[in-house]
């Protein structure tokens, strides 16, 4: 895989990447698994809301680790901005001009 700089990327790269998504999981888990308890509670309007509160943690996790990096893939591009190609030498990117 290469990173937009040109350069290859390690396996540092790679753990740092998914680092935050256990986190985000055990958050989005412990989380929900509290509130559906509500789910049993003989109060109707508590009932209702831990069945709401957990779809909406458990959707809002699932946003964080899929939507978010996806969105931020096409929406964050610099299509002007290239990054010079160590590989090539000056002499050839003069000449094209």
């Amino acid at each position: 895989m290469k990173t937009r700089c040109c350069r290859s990327a390690t396996p540092r790269h790679y753990r740092q990447k998914q680092a935050p998504t256990v986190e985000v999981r055990l958050v989005g888990i412990t989380l929900a698994v509290g509130v559906v308890t509500w789910a049993w509670s003989p109060i109707k309007f508590q009932a209702d809301m831990g069945v709401l509160l957990t779809f909406m943690f458990v959707w809002n996790m699932i946003g964080a680790l899929v939507l978010i990096p996806a969105l931020s893939h096409f929406l964050l591009r610099e299509e002007g901005l290239r990054y010079p190609d160590p590989n090539r030498s000056a002499e050839s990117t003069s000449s094209r001009r």
